[in-house]
This record gives structure tokens, C-alpha cells and sequence, in this order.
């Protein structure tokens, strides 16, 4: 193949594999209202990129299994996230990764990553917590916050959460996907 048509086509693709390597770690639709996609970039950026720079993966396509990942998002310290993943086959491994951050908050890389397996008695405690928060009950709420908003409709969506923690919880179980969070 020549070497401009090799060039023309490398580009080509280059146009092409962006959005592939850009995919949402969230729905549109998880955090804002349907169509508004102002919020939904905001949380895509605020809750996906911690998880982009630890080579997390993403949980809302199609993966087998059931996935639990908690991701801790303090105002003023590295986001951490803990996965738990329960497969039919062989033993269920947990994931814990710690961001590190420079003194002026930005991401300066993944400063703890470790791999561990779980027991039975660990797994048992796992399905329990599931059947406890019930995430895809339609009656448990995406966002849970103690923060009441600035114009006292007590909307979670709208409530101001300037300094505290942001705890996400995400589940892939049975083919579903559902991803709560809590403001404290």
C-alpha cells in the first residue's frame, strides 16, 4: 500500500475512533433530567474522569456478572474506588484504586492499585448489601443527599454540595445497569 494512501487512512480513522475512546462511564440520563445535557456533561466530567485516570471500566455497557463499584468523590482529597466483581467462573476479585493528587487538586495519577479475592462469607455479605439497597427497585431514589438545595424545594438534584463527600455507587447485575449516588 502506498504511503499516502497509508496516511489517508490512518486519518481516517483517527476521525473516526474518538467517540469510540470517549464513551460515557454514565447514561445522559442518570444524574440530569432527560435532555439536559449541560448537567449530564458536568457529571459525566465530575464522576467519570476520576475513574478514566484509574483505567477503570466502563460499567453501564453490556458486562457479564455481577459488578459492584463504589467510587468516593471527597471535595478536597483523591478520589477512590473499590470494585467487586462475582462471576460464575472461579473466585470473585475486588479492585481497590486511590488517585493522587497534586497541592493544587489536580490528578496527578493512580498512586494504590490492589487485587484481592473474596471468600464465601465476604460474597454472602455482598449479595446481602445488594438485597438491602435494592438499586433497581424503581422506589430507590438515583440521588440520595442530605443537602437541601439553596431555594429550599429540597430537590436532590438541585441541592449545593460545596464541601463533603460524593459516594457513587454503581451495580451491574443480571444484564441491568443502575448507578446511585449520595451527597453527604
Amino acid at each position: 500500500m502506498p504511503l499516502l494512501t497509508r496516511f489517508l487512512a490512518a486519518a481516517f480513522f483517527s476521525l473516526l475512533t474518538p467517540p469510540l475512546l470517549a464513551a460515557p462511564y454514565f447514561h445522559a440520563d442518570t444524574w440530569a433530567a432527560s435532555g439536559d445535557t449541560e448537567n449530564a456533561a458536568f457529571y459525566e466530567e465530575w464522576y467519570g474522569d476520576p475513574l478514566k485516570h484509574m483505567d477503570e471500566p466502563i460499567l453501564s455497557s453490556s458486562t457479564p456478572g455481577t459488578i459492584i463499584r463504589i467510587t468516593r468523590h471527597p471535595s478536597f482529597a483523591a478520589p477512590a474506588t473499590v470494585r467487586l466483581h462475582l462471576t460464575d467462573k472461579g473466585r470473585p476479585q475486588v479492585t481497590y484504586k486511590k488517585l493522587e493528587l497534586d497541592f493544587e487538586g489536580e490528578i496527578v495519577g493512580l498512586t494504590k492499585a490492589q487485587e484481592k479475592w473474596l471468600n464465601r462469607a465476604q460474597c454472602q455479605r455482598v449479595q446481602e448489601f445488594l438485597a438491602q439497597i435494592a438499586p433497581f427497585d424503581p422506589a430507590t431514589p438515583a440521588i440520595i443527599s442530605t443537602v437541601t438545595s439553596q431555594n429550599g424545594d429540597g430537590n436532590p438534584t438541585e441541592a449545593l454540595c460545596i464541601d463533603g463527600t460524593a459516594v457513587v455507587l454503581e451495580v451491574v447485575q443480571n444484564g441491568q445497569y443502575r448507578a446511585l449516588s449520595r451527597h453527604d
